[in-house]
């Protein structure tokens, strides 16, 4: 046989696919006389191939026998689970292990996994100087946004995530990142956000010479179904994530940036103390650390480490349900106070039953609980009624110009990663696919018929699923 210890389970250790099969095919062919696959010899030696014989009825329905081929089914039918990390993924989790520290109070440190040479960087502080050159003619021009950003990096001052650096430590070699300002409707500070993929003259960004790390990030899919699998849901988000935890001082030169806050000031060299949701490798970074404080205190609160283990978040956001309300209050305590343990804190709690949102603090709970409307609960992109306990994917308002750019921005906004209202999102695709066969202008009036269509579109109220 090929396999000479084929009636011993063990590990794969090539696939070979069907197109292969007629060159290492030698022409041998040896029945076994009964329903059992024939043997067909190859280079490899001999393999069987062919239906395997059913089981009879009679030990089909023998309890034992009925529960092995119900158990072998599983089995084979089975993903496997062993997830295999390339070279760069390896070295990556090699640099995590070989820093992550923890400090008295909970917090988590750990060491930027560089891939690449640093000398590579080169000179990132006269692009970094001339990008803010145009974030503060901007800031100039809007007062208010000017109050706005300067209480934003006034708030990561006193918080610790930001420091200013002496002037006698400025000579030494770092990397200057641009930043610019966001401005949300529902946030009361501007949003900084820093541009760690600018390219430099040398070709390169910190991006560049940073891994990306494994991909720990919970299957949207899977999350949902389980989000949906039980009586009682479950919502949480991990508050600042990558501001609670901390980079070494030897690392920290690279995530510098220029600022003052009025043009009567010098312009002064900051750095961050912490993790910045820039960096490519960011989101390892976090749900790893997230996994060893799971691991480190698992003794402490086992359900909750079990939860984090079973791979229940999505970026900063805790997706879960359980069979009834005093597992979901006993969980939900033992979840807060083990983030609590790494210094992170787990709040806007939301979940259909307000039995568990009663047993924690008002400062945990999501500002939005029991209401319908526009300020409702979202859940990995999913806007969600909790009284009814239901997905609302609702069509965004087409009035306005009827437009191919505005109305494919519309478009482009519908998400439901399920896919139960597939129909209603293919519907709009081919209205897109109707917009290019009419060769209209981005910004030119689309046709009469095709504005008709939409309008069909945007009369669908809402999709409960």
């Amino acid at each position: 046989m090929a396999d000479l210890t084929w009636n011993v389970p063990g590990k794969v250790d090539l696939i070979l696919g069907a197109q292969l099969f007629p060159y290492i095919y030698l022409g041998n062919r040896v029945e076994s006389g009964t329903n059992a696959p024939p043997a067909l010899l190859t280079t490899l030696g001999y393999v069987l191939m062919g239906d395997v014989p059913k089981v009879s009825s009679v030990h089909t329905f023998t309890g034992f026998a009925l529960n092995d081929t119900l158990q072998k089914v599983r089995e084979l039918e089975e993903l496997p689970r062993v997830e295999y990390m390339s070279p760069e993924e390896t070295e990556c989790e090699s640099v995590f292990t070989s820093s992550v520290s923890r400090d008295v109070c909970g917090h988590y440190s750990v060491t930027l996994p560089f891939y690449r040479s640093l000398s590579e960087l080169g000179n990132s502080e006269a692009i970094a100087l001339s990008r803010f050159m145009v974030l503060e003619r901007k800031l100039n021009h809007t007062p208010e946004l000017e109050n706005s950003y300067n209480t934003a990096i006034y708030d990561y001052i006193d918080n610790g995530y930001l420091s200013e650096i002496p002037q006698s430590d400025i000579h030494i070699e770092g990397y200057y990142i641009p930043h610019h300002a966001v401005v949300r409707s529902d946030k009361p500070l501007p949003r900084i956000i820093l541009d760690s993929s600018v390219k430099i003259h040398t070709g390169l960004s910190l991006n560049d010479l940073l891994h990306v790390g494994p991909n720990l990030q919970a299957d949207l899919f899977l999350l949902l179904l389980d989000f949906r699998l039980f009586p009682v849901a479950l919502i949480a988000d991990v508050e600042q994530i990558y501001l609670q935890i901390g980079i070494p001082e030897d690392d920290r030169k690279y995530l510098r940036n220029l600022f003052r806050f009025n043009t009567n000031e010098d312009i002064s060299t900051f750095q961050f103390n912490r993790l910045l949701f820039a960096l490519k490798s960011s989101p390892f970074l976090a749900m790893r650390i997230v996994r060893q404080l799971a691991e480190d205190i698992s003794h402490e609160f086992p359900e909750a480490a079990a939860v984090v283990k079973s791979c229940k978040f999505y970026m900063d956001d805790l997706v879960h349900s359980v069979v009834n309300n005093e597992i979901a209050i006993s969980l939900s305590q033992h979840m807060v106070s083990m983030f609590k343990a790494g210094s992170f804190d787990l709040v806007k709690w939301s979940s259909n039953s307000s039995m568990v949102l009663q047993h924690l603090p008002d400062s945990y709970r999501s500002p939005v609980v029991f209401s319908k409307g526009e300020n409702v609960p979202k859940v990995l992109g999913l806007t969600r009624e909790p009284t009814d306990d239901n997905f609302v994917v609702t069509v965004c308002d087409f009035f306005g110009k009827c437009t191919k750019r505005h109305i494919i921005s519309i478009i482009a906004r519908l998400f439901e990663v399920l896919g139960l209202i597939a129909h209603v999102i293919l519907y709009a695709k081919l209205l897109i696919k109707g917009l290019w066969l009419c060769e209209v202008d981005w910004d030119g009036t689309s046709p009469e018929d095709m504005i008709r269509r939409l309008r069909l579109l945007r009369d669908l109220p809402c999709y409960l699923i």
